[in-house]
């Protein structure tokens, strides 16, 4: 039969194929005994070691517009490593340098071929938050006499994001009447962020009294015998001409940023 006689019994242990990776391993009958009135005809099974389950969550950043990005990081949340196993590989992120989120996930990020990983990706976070640079086209400190046509050359504007900037003036000037007026240049860009400068216009008495120039002509103070208006035409094409290049040279310099940041 089937079954022991008497007092008879099992002795011994099973044993298996040795290892701990990942895998299926034969179990065998190894030391189990009845005794030696006994035969057995054992059939063997196998013993299945699973993946280790572990639960990851990359860290978010936020970096400034061109910067270098910053070395990635991680949570361990659940789970843990066995012995000297180890973490090897790097996170990676979407590819990107303009203003928005990008994901940050596993990459090439592994515990080995005997861990799972539930990986929860992060986000990188690209923002400017550098003030554009407002500079005059002109001299900041102007002087004209009454009735003289105040001519406005306007500002150049570059900024390490946005290519073209138009700045907003604030303030008016009024030839007829004496006085010094300020004005306010303010450029903002598409971050939000702002800057401004002034430039102050003093409108002087034409008279002998008014302190003005001598000429008594209308003339610029320390301007040439050229007319006002020419004077003006002339000063307000090379104020252009500036900004154009200004604005070159800040398109010029952003691609040059991004060819290097992408590794061009």
């Amino acid at each position: 039969g089937d079954v022991l006689v008497g007092t008879d019994s099992y002795s011994g242990a099973l044993d298996r194929v040795l290892g701990e990776n990942v895998g299926m391993y034969a179990i065998g009958q190894g030391t189990v005994t009845a005794g030696a009135n006994y035969t057995i005809s054992f059939t063997g099974e196998n013993l299945t070691v699973t993946e280790r389950p572990l639960s990851v969550e990359a860290d978010s950043f936020t970096k400034e517009y061109l910067a270098a990005d910053p070395a990635f990081t991680y949570v361990l949340t659940s789970g843990n490593l066995v012995g000297t196993d180890a973490f090897s590989g790097s996170l990676a992120r979407d590819p990107g340098e303009e203003l928005g989120i990008y994901a940050i996930f596993q990459g090439t990020f592994t515990a080995g071929a005997n861990y799972s990983i539930a990986f929860t990706d992060g986000e990188l976070t690209v923002v400017d938050t550098t003030d554009p640079v407002v500079t005059l086209n002109g001299d900041a400190n102007v002087s004209l006499f009454m009735s003289n046509g105040y001519v406005e050359l306007g500002a150049a504007v570059t900024d390490n994001h946005d290519v073209v900037i138009v700045p907003v003036i604030t303030g008016s000037v009024d030839t007829n009447t004496l006085g010094t007026y300020t004005l306010t240049y303010t450029a903002t860009d598409i971050s939000g962020n702002s800057a401004s400068t002034t430039r102050s216009v003093t409108v002087l008495s034409s008279g002998g009294g008014g302190g003005g120039s001598s000429s008594g002509g209308g003339k610029v103070l320390g301007a040439t015998d050229v007319s006002p208006e020419v004077q003006a035409q002339i000063a307000l094409l090379q104020a252009q001409i500036a900004n154009l290049l200004t604005q070159i040279i800040a398109l010029l310099k952003q691609q040059l940023a991004a060819a290097i940041a992408a590794g061009l």
